[in-house]
């Protein structure tokens, strides 16, 4: 009678340290805001984020986001103490998403792997250099020491796949903030293209001397007339230009 009393003794001590001995990671794959213990999952060959289906999931779980260097960070909780509640951790990465292609990764920030109570603590994480994850959503495994975790989901900020966007290299004319480099400009060349950059416009595409012609001797007149100016007047000319919009002045030598 003794031995099985104690024999029960031990089983539910057993019970108990099975069922105290929790981590998760968070924001995880196909978890609510705020999980709790019931979310916790054990990963394995079979299943690497548990009993989560992935393909369901991936796309509407809530990401973490990984930095240009490829760096993210996640929450591992742990509801007890000692090794059972360890945080500390190992990460894989799938870029495929579907859970059957992992590869290890740098943990660079890791949890206490014998904490003396319950806690939240923050890893930090890298995905390798180059890396380029299906539609920029990686799909990271993260398991305890102690054998528990499951998958987040990290959000490359797209382009290289290291979270750097594209970079387009500027046409003549043309720069990164869709205004304009300068452009065909010297003293005598063609007043359309000016200093302030690519095509000058107030009010329009074409530009017209507004005033002070007088000085150089010529007052143009009409619409999308051409005048040609001797070398000693273009300098003050060019000085003189004043943009209205609508009627064009080209300017030859």
């Amino acid at each position: 009678m003794f031995a099985k009393i104690c024999a029960s003794s031990l089983l539910v001590s057993a019970l108990c340290l099975q069922v105290t001995a929790h981590a998760l990671i968070s924001p995880g794959l196909g978890f609510p805001a705020n999980p709790t213990r019931s979310n916790v999952q054990r990963p394995s060959s079979k299943n690497p984020c548990g009993n989560i289906d992935i393909a369901s999931q991936i796309s509407t779980s809530t990401p973490v986001i990984a930095d240009a260097n490829g760096e993210f960070q996640a929450n591992v909780t742990s509801f007890n103490g000692g090794k059972d509640g360890s945080r500390e951790v190992t990460a894989k990465v799938d870029p495929t998403g579907q859970g059957k292609n992992f590869q290890t990764i740098q943990v660079i920030t890791n949890g206490n792997g014998d904490p003396a109570s319950a806690g939240t603590e923050k890893i930090t994480a890298k995905l390798p250099e180059g890396i380029q994850c299906e539609n920029n959503d990686c799909l990271v495994q993260v398991e305890t020491t102690a054998g528990f975790g499951n998958c987040i989901v990290v959000k490359q900020q797209g382009g290289d796949g290291n979270g750097n966007d594209p970079v387009r290299t500027p046409a003549a004319g043309d720069s990164a903030t869709g205004d304009s480099t300068p452009s065909n400009t010297n003293a005598g060349g063609n007043a359309g293209n000016c200093t302030d950059g690519g095509n000058s416009k107030v009010g329009g595409n074409n530009s017209r001397v507004a005033e002070d012609a007088g000085a150089t001797g010529y007052l143009p007149t009409g619409k999308g007339f051409t005048r040609r100016v001797s070398g000693r007047h273009m300098a003050r000319l060019l000085a003189d230009l004043r943009y209205r919009g609508e009627e064009a002045v080209e300017i030859a030598k």
